[in-house]
């Protein structure tokens, strides 16, 4: 019930901007050294205790390292982009100031979660527990040749990802298909629980999903992994073949708005401000993937999710806000 309760708010909050944005910034050097790296600069492999605090958000989230590995700093910047803005809050990140693991992330079994559907116990992974009910912005430097996934208490569930390409032109790509953005299907199970939509088969690569199965951009940017979270619950949020390096994390109690990467150096070839997610409902179709053709015949709630056909409140089909009773 509590979980439906915050899903039925969150359509109505979502119509206007939140003012409760809270942000918090990794410093990848002060962690590691705080936690026995030996290096000056923390820029060499030390091992570090899963379980460790990574950065908290009092009250609202806190992230820790998934397991026992090795960690050392990293950077987050691409393209000149060092800053996030969501909702006219900043997360601005220097040179080296993210923590990344050595060990690719693997399940219980000791294969990859993308296609079994099953939560990372070893490797580098970040473990996130939810103070209160909200969303949460996971801020990373991504890959669009890697998989991500996210998981609820185990449940391998939807959210949205985001992240800029520089130019936007490799391979045959687009200049219009920067940013890579879209929202993974979900599917109610019941309990007021989305999971993802397993009928949708494996959770590929940002690329594949956003370009085609055939794409191979193989590009990095600074981006967001973004999904609802409940107070008491424990997340799990990692990429696989990769070790995700977190950089930092947002928390609104009402849906984000508006995610923008921006440049703040302003160096040799400065960058405008660029977006690369918008949740105006005017833009929602351009943002939500249609993985198999299904999305166009589902509802969707104001976030972008796709809903089960029992849901209940404000949902989007094809472009359009419909209350469902």
């Amino acid at each position: 019930m509590k979980k439906l309760l915050l899903c039925s708010a969150a359509f109505f909050a979502a119509l206007t901007i939140s003012a409760q944005v809270q942000v918090v910034t990794v410093d990848g050097k002060a962690w590691a050294t705080a936690n026995g790296s030996t290096d000056e600069g923390a820029s060499a492999w030390g091992p570090i205790a899963g379980g460790v605090e990574i950065c908290k958000i009092d009250g609202c989230a806190s992230m820790a390292n998934g397991a026992d590995t090795n960690y050392k700093i990293a950077g987050s910047q691409a393209a000149d982009f060092d800053a996030v803005d969501i909702d006219g809050v900043l997360m601005e990140f220097g040179d080296l100031s993210a923590v990344q693991g050595q060990d690719n992330p693997k399940d219980e079994e000791g294969n990859t979660g993308w296609s079994t559907f099953k939560k990372p116990v070893t490797g580098a992974f970040t473990t996130i527990k939810a103070d209160k009910d909200g969303y949460l912005a996971v801020v990373a430097k991504y890959s669009s040749n890697k998989n991500y996934t996210v998981f609820e208490e185990g449940t391998c569930i939807p959210y949205i990802f985001a992240m800029e390409w520089s130019d936007g032109v490799a391979n045959g790509a687009p200049a219009s298909a920067n940013p890579l953005t879209y929202t993974l299907p979900g599917v109610d199970v019941g309990e007021g629980i989305i999971a993802y939509d397993q009928s949708n088969g494996p959770i590929q690569r940002p690329e594949q999903i956003v370009l085609g199965a055939e794409s191979g951009i193989n590009k990095n940017g600074v981006g967001v992994i973004i999904f609802p979270v409940y107070g008491g619950c424990i997340y799990n949020c990692n990429a696989w073949g990769s070790k995700i390096a977190p950089q930092g994390m947002f928390f609104s109690e009402t849906p984000f708005q508006k995610v923008t990467v921006c440049d703040k150096k302003q160096g040799e070839t400065p960058k405008d401000d660029f977006v690369i997610y918008n949740a105006d409902p005017a833009g929602i179709n351009s943002a939500v993937v249609d993985v198999n053709t299904k999305l166009s015949k589902a509802f969707c709630n104001i976030a972008g999710q796709q809903v089960g056909a029992n849901y209940k409140g404000l949902v989007i089909k094809n472009g359009k806000k419909l209350i469902k009773k």
